[in-house]
Parts: C-alpha cells; sequence; structure tokens
C-alpha cells in the first residue's frame, strides 16, 4: 500500500498529523489559562510526553499504565507552566478534546 510513497512524501503528512495532534492540548491551554500556551509550546510538551511514555513502556513494562498518568500530569505542569490543579483540568480536557475530534474525524472517514 505504501510501497509508491517515498519517505519525503510521508513528510508532510506526518507533520499534519502531529499538528493535528497537537491542537486539543493547545485549546486545553487555552482554557485553563496556562502561562505557556503557545501553539509550539504545547507540540514540544505533546513530544515530551510521547518519549516518555513510551521511554517508561520499554523499561518498566506493563507497571507503566500507573506511572504515565503521574508523569504526564507533572509534564503538563511544568512545561505549559500550570497549578497541579490546573494540570489534572488540562489533562481531563485533553482527553476530552481528542475524544470529540476521534468522534469528528472517525464520522469523516466512515
Amino acid at each position: 500500500m505504501l510501497a509508491g510513497l517515498t519517505l519525503i512524501a510521508l513528510l508532510p503528512m506526518l507533520a499534519a498529523s502531529y499538528a493535528i495532534s497537537v491542537l486539543p492540548l493547545w485549546l486545553a491551554a487555552q482554557v485553563v489559562g496556562a502561562g505557556n500556551k503557545g501553539f509550539l509550546r504545547s507540540a514540544l510538551t505533546l513530544g515530551v510526553t510521547i518519549a516518555v511514555a513510551v521511554a517508561l513502556i520499554f523499561s518498566v513494562g506493563f507497571h507503566s499504565l500507573y506511572l504515565i498518568p503521574l508523569t504526564t500530569w507533572a509534564i503538563f505542569k511544568r512545561m505549559l507552566d500550570t497549578s497541579y490543579l490546573g494540570a489534572f483540568v488540562l489533562a481531563v480536557l485533553w482527553l476530552s478534546f481528542n475524544a470529540i475530534m476521534g468522534k469528528f474525524f472517525g464520522l469523516l472517514v466512515h
């Protein structure tokens, strides 16, 4: 299926999908009123969150399912400059916006 596509052709699609996945975090940071609520800062925060989650999965294994929410909460608090409660609300809004976008794009695909 992807045999005809080269890496150069895939890069814009990967960049677009990453930008779309950053959008819920950026919107949640706007709603919460985070200190660092720019789009690029949200993109960096999401990248760090994904990298830490992957590292935890490979290093800790199944028990990382307990650690990933806590590290995500700490990363949101530190990188987006919010309080602990603000980081928790940010995480809940981020998951809610992701669910809404998933339903919306799921309707477009089917």
